[in-house]
């Protein structure tokens, strides 16, 4: 806020009282908070009040390497939980498209606690040896059975996209500096 220079050399910012003169005798005047602020030019000059403005603010300073880090690991964690697509692919045929499609596999927190469920499932399935049991799984795209075989197929197309996203995220938070511009896709892919 500007600081206002008062003709009886008081210098406010805020509510003040104003000794003036209107038509050759002097009264004190009471000028509310805020008021001055929205006083016109023309107001302020007829009861002699000068305006300093604010002085220019200092640019920020740059963020430290471990502040950027933390937004690196912070764009590392907004990019796993978009998710992936797996693409069920086609009929043992090898001509039939497989009914499934394309599946948006979720990958959120919450997601992650209901796939650790399926994971478990599964590897107790192959532990067993059963890889024709199914198990339902609802994705974003809506639900699903898989065996457990094919549970594990999709675990690995997923941890090929994230694996890529962990070690663009580790290069990135070891250049110095890091980038401004971290967040474009060029760094992440």
């Amino acid at each position: 806020m500007p600081t206002y220079n008062l003709p009886d050399g008081q210098k406010v910012s805020g509510r003040a009282r104003v000794t003036c003169w209107f038509d050759h005798h002097q009264d004190t005047l009471t000028i509310p908070k805020n008021t001055l602020p929205r006083m016109s030019a023309e107001r302020l000059a007829q009861l002699e009040i000068t305006v300093t403005p604010d002085p220019p603010k200092p640019p920020p300073k740059p963020p430290t390497h471990e502040q950027m880090a933390v937004r690196v690991q912070a764009e590392r964690k907004r990019r796993l939980e978009l998710g992936f697509q797996y693409d069920f692919g086609m009929m043992e045929d090898g001509v039939t498209p497989d009914p499934r499609g394309i599946h948006t596999i979720g990958t959120t927190e919450a997601d992650w606690v209901g796939w650790n469920e399926v994971i478990n499932l599964a590897n107790a399935l192959i532990d067993v040896g059963d890889t024709a049991s199914t198990i339902d799984i609802v994705t974003d795209t809506g639900p699903a059975s898989v065996t457990a075989p094919e549970w594990q197929a999709i675990m690995l197309a997923g941890a090929a996209d994230r694996q890529v996203i962990w070690a663009k995220s580790f290069e990135l938070q070891t250049m110095d500096p890091i980038p401004e511009n971290f967040e474009d896709d060029s760094f992440w892919s």
